[in-house]
């Protein structure tokens, strides 16, 4: 395993170092602080930042946040003394992997690199995976409930999250995407309140809204959500069971100064983060497409 290993202690790094390397066959790349180490990771990568947690220039903390901040999937383990143990909480709740406390064996210290390791190696496998992947697809129907929308959300969130983490996709707001797409289904579709009323009385909307939250023939029309996983994208495909409407009247969702209209910022928002999003001819059905970036994983 590649290691960047920052501590200021001289002797104390080169015999780390030295070990690593010689018995337990790691790269080991050296730097005296978190500046050095930062402006390696500039030019070059690693698989795992090891760290002191009590060093100057900056310390431990500053650089696992800055490390956070920059390279948000690289694994971090840090060294620490026992009377560190408030700095060790906010590094773990920082997101390190693991730390080891000084004075430490050698053997202790490989076997938690063996395990972290074994993490950093399970993400790879997900992006190997993938590769072998023909298609995961998930339907899903709800009533016009928003209560339930959120759940149906976050269930998408926590499904797609980790290959959102894995291909780096930082860009992408999937539950923004997914807010807006079944919001407008349940609202403009189902209940067939126009963005035109809200524009004009909010008050009059909200009440129309909570209305027909109540009323079965609007609350017990269906959202369909289909999602499709490929091996090169992922699509999203929200239906609703309203009267659809003319898409040719839509303003220019490639045009910035959508974000200072009154409606449409939402949709010009989803068309800003993802491939593609469509309807069919009908109006009543929304698809947007995320393609997955090829990484260095997919190409090994």
């Amino acid at each position: 395993m590649k290691i960047l290993l920052v501590d200021d202690e001289d002797s104390f790094r080169q015999m780390l170092a030295t070990a690593l390397t010689d018995r337990y066959h790691h790269h080991v790349i050296q730097a005296g602080n978190a500046m050095e180490g930062l402006k390696y990771l500039q030019t070059d990568t690693v698989e795992l930042v090891l760290t002191d947690i009590k060093m100057p220039v900056m310390s431990g903390i500053e650089f696992i946040k800055k490390l956070r901040q920059d390279y948000a999937d690289l694994s971090v383990m840090f060294i620490t003394g026992h009377g560190d143990i408030n700095l060790s909480i906010e590094a773990l709740k920082l997101g390190a992997e693991d730390f080891i406390l000084k004075p430490f064996k050698i053997k202790a210290l490989a076997d938690s690199l063996e395990k972290v390791s074994d993490k950093i190696n399970g993400k790879k496998l997900v992006h190997n995976a993938i590769n072998y992947l023909i298609q995961d697809q998930t339907q899903m129907e709800i009533p016009s409930q928003m209560n339930l929308a959120y759940r149906i959300i976050a269930y998408f969130e926590a499904r797609i999250e980790p290959l959102i983490k894995c291909y780096k996709m930082h860009d992408f707001n999937l539950v923004l995407c997914l807010t807006e797409c079944i919001t407008n289904a349940i609202m403009h579709g189902n209940f067939g309140l126009s963005s035109q009323v809200k524009e004009d009385n909010w008050d009059e909307y909200n009440r129309l809204k909570k209305e027909r939250e109540l009323l079965p023939e609007y609350a017990n029309k269906k959202v369909l959500i289909r999602y499709l996983l490929m091996s090169d994208r992922f699509v999203f495909e929200i239906e609703d069971e309203g009267n659809g409407f003319n898409t040719s009247k839509l303003p220019d969702l490639t045009d910035p100064t959508i974000l200072l209209a009154s409606s449409g910022k939402g949709l010009y928002l989803v068309r800003s983060m993802t491939d593609s999003l469509r309807w069919n001819e009908k109006g009543n059905c929304v698809i947007f497409e995320k393609k997955l970036p090829v990484t260095a994983f997919q190409k090994s």
